[in-house]
């Protein structure tokens, strides 16, 4: 296995592992800035303290995330299969959760299943982080653990309502030593929230037939059918719309390896498909923000919109830079950056 590993699952009823049912994966205060924040003038509702002075903070907030994410030479995914436990889930209702599940668990789990402290403080930290208006596409917090190592956050459809994510987070994983390893844990969320943002129902039509999916066969009939009637990419939870931001950022990166993507899509068994996707990475490394990228144009966009965030605008010529700057192209995700590195 070749892929680098990434403490996170973008989780989905796909064609891969069986994961849980019939799902299995493909692979306080917010500071609002008021004005242009090249301006100096441009102040902020925090005390009305200039923009400039908390910029400076975020600025080197974020190079250490950058650098916690990007820099240094990364491990190797290594996926041991380790059943994942839900400690506790919680229902999400306008940015307050409330318990939904307790389920019973081993007595060493006790104590974490106890500690409602941590839970919400691990959801109150992607309160902080993410615009208010996407945190309704979140139904339900899933406090789980695998381990050590391993998933540190995902999210995946509800199957209860099909415009809906569950957000996941191991709490061991959070809290190594007892203590709240927030930088990593920012970075994951972030990448996280890429998906909730290029999935968010406005993006795309939602395919029933995928959502209603509970055998493997109905799985793979819908994605077949998906993919023959869809005009622009089908995205396994349905067909993007042609002015979503994945469909023009797969349309401008991905159509050139389209021939190549097809022979990862057709690919079922799971450790096959990261060393073909890490070949795919090898062929074309300055296409790619990270190796993980080159697992499906999903990833890409996740990875991408990771470095968006974390990273200065780049300068480079490589394609790998230009799809860091493809988000500079929408005003509304250059406010969303701005939003975002503030509450880091």
């Amino acid at each position: 296995m070749n892929l680098s590993k990434k403490n996170y699952l973008f989780i989905g009823c796909a064609t891969l592992i069986m994961l849980c049912c019939s799902c299995t994966f493909l692979l306080g205060t917010s500071l609002v800035l008021i004005g242009d924040s090249t301006n100096s003038s441009t102040t902020c509702r925090i005390d009305g303290v200039p923009c400039d002075e908390i910029s400076e903070n975020t600025d080197i907030e974020a190079d250490q995330l950058d650098e916690s994410y990007f820099g240094g030479e990364n491990d190797r995914l290594e996926l041991d299969f380790e059943e994942e436990v839900i400690i506790i889930s919680y229902l999400v209702d306008d940015a307050a959760i409330s318990e939904l599940k307790k389920p019973q668990v081993a007595p060493e789990l006790q104590e974490l299943q106890d500690d409602v402290q941590k839970h919400h403080e691990l959801w109150e930290l992607y309160v902080r982080l993410f615009p208010e208006s996407y945190l309704e596409n979140i139904q339900e917090l899933e406090i789980t653990t695998d381990g050590i190592d391993g998933t540190l956050a995902a999210v995946y459809q509800s199957q209860k309502a099909i415009d809906k994510w569950i957000l996941v987070i191991d709490i061991i994983d959070a809290y190594p030593r007892d203590k709240l390893d927030d930088r990593e844990l920012k970075s994951t969320l972030i990448h996280e929230f890429g998906h909730i943002l290029s999935f968010d129902k406005k993006q795309l039509d939602l395919s029933e037939e995928y959502f209603y999916a509970r055998t493997q066969d109905q799985v793979e009939e819908s994605l077949q059918l998906g993919r023959a009637s869809c005009p622009t990419y089908y995205a396994i939870e349905g067909c993007m719309y042609a002015d979503s931001y994945l469909f023009k950022f797969y349309d401008e990166f991905w159509t050139p390896l389209y021939s190549e993507l097809r022979i990862l899509e057709q690919i079922d068994d799971e450790e096959e498909y990261y060393d073909a996707a890490y070949e795919l990475y090898l062929r074309h490394p300055d296409q790619f923000v990270t190796d993980y990228a080159a697992v499906n144009p999903g990833e890409d966009i996740a990875e991408s919109w990771t470095a968006f965030i974390l990273k200065d605008k780049p300068t480079g010529s490589t394609i790998a830079d230009e799809k860091i700057r493809f988000f500079y192209r929408f005003p509304e995700l250059v406010e969303m950056r701005q939003e975002i590195r503030s509450n880091l």
